[in-house]
């Protein structure tokens, strides 16, 4: 089901940034959590989001990807989400590639 999906994605958010998603993130502070993810991603500036406290220099690659799969399952149509099988191959094969989020 595409709302596991999307619930999914939100929870993956949640995890990698340590932030709630009944907030507001970025500069002017009126971005909610998906928002805040997208506008920093789509900016080239996705380590911004993630929380500080997991990143290392061997897990920055990872959690990059990881926000990129937490993108991808919440699109805002959700014919654009991953399903819940093409989501397990990727963590599974981890070197599968994936398309950008829209």
């Amino acid at each position: 089901m595409k709302y596991d999906v999307y619930s999914f994605g939100v929870l993956l958010l949640q995890i990698i940034s340590g932030k709630k998603t009944n907030c507001r993130y970025g500069p002017s502070e009126n971005l909610n959590l998906l928002e805040y993810a997208y506008e920093t991603w789509i900016s080239g500036e996705g380590m911004e989001f993630i929380d500080p406290s997991l990143v290392d220099s061997a897990s920055s690659c990872k959690l990059t990807r990881c926000l990129q799969i937490a993108l991808l399952c919440v699109q805002e149509n959700p014919m654009d989400r991953l399903s819940m099988l093409e989501i397990s191959s990727i963590l599974r094969n981890g070197t599968s590639e994936i398309t950008s989020p829209k």
